[in-house]
């Protein structure tokens, strides 16, 4: 197998809805994303459970953390009727979802096919005017809820 480097442009991303199944949910575009930040993996708390008969501090892992996203771009409307496009609206939505049990299905692809599915609870959706860009802008926050499945191009 070939070492491979993934460039981000062309990439997109994907809202979904609550299935249990990311790769047989149905998805909606965010249009406008044109940043995506933060990372994601997996990192654990670190614990002390040193003893006062030991000389050295001891450690072990804690809870594991599969990290969170921020996902930002320009707000997209419908001309006709001045309402959030469809991916972003889903987006905003999910932000509004109050219950526990809600965790959304993100889908993030390179132009090259591959990519990565998510279990998301979405934080925040919130806009922005005229800060860095002159335009109306929005910002949402993905905390992951589990690990990322990665997934390959298609016929790869």
């Amino acid at each position: 197998m070939t070492a491979q480097h993934h460039a981000t442009m062309g990439t997109k991303i994907y809202i979904g809805t609550t299935a249990a199944t990311a790769s047989t949910d149905t998805y909606k575009e965010i249009e406008g994303a044109k940043a995506l930040s933060n990372a994601f993996g997996v990192s654990f708390a670190s614990l002390d459970v040193t003893a006062l008969s030991d000389l050295w501090k001891q450690t072990e892992k804690g809870l594991g953390d599969a990290g969170s996203l921020q996902v930002g771009g320009m707000v997209k409307t419908d001309q006709a009727t001045g309402e959030l496009a469809a991916g972003q609206a889903a987006l905003e939505a999910a932000s509004l979802d109050r219950s526990d049990d809600n965790i959304y299905n993100i889908k993030i692809v390179r132009l090259n096919g591959s990519g990565y599915y998510m279990k998301v609870r979405v934080m925040t959706f919130l806009r922005t005017f005229g800060q860095n860009t002159n335009t109306e802008d929005f910002t949402s926050s993905l905390m992951q809820q589990s690990l990322a499945t990665p997934f390959p191009a298609p016929g790869g």
